[in-house]
């Protein structure tokens, strides 16, 4: 299972199973300091280990970034 920021870095790679947030580099399990955001994406990466339907599956989570949207940029 990976966490992912980089959707399309994890998609050559072909991992086993993914969760994908698009979140800054480096904080693939949410933002810190909010341990609610963390636990559902741990949650939901755990989650997909149980319902993924073969290798290669790449779960793309609805979360999204707060505060300055210029990150993406």
């Amino acid at each position: 299972m990976i966490l992912s920021c980089a959707r399309d870095i994890t998609a050559s790679a072909f991992p086993p199973r993914a969760v994908h947030c698009n979140y800054p580099l480096g904080n693939p399990a949410g933002r810190p300091h909010d341990p609610e955001n963390q636990r559902a994406v741990l949650g939901a990466a755990l989650a997909l280990l149980e319902s993924a339907p073969g290798p290669g599956t790449i779960e793309t989570l609805a979360h999204a970034w707060y505060g300055d949207p210029d990150w993406v940029a």
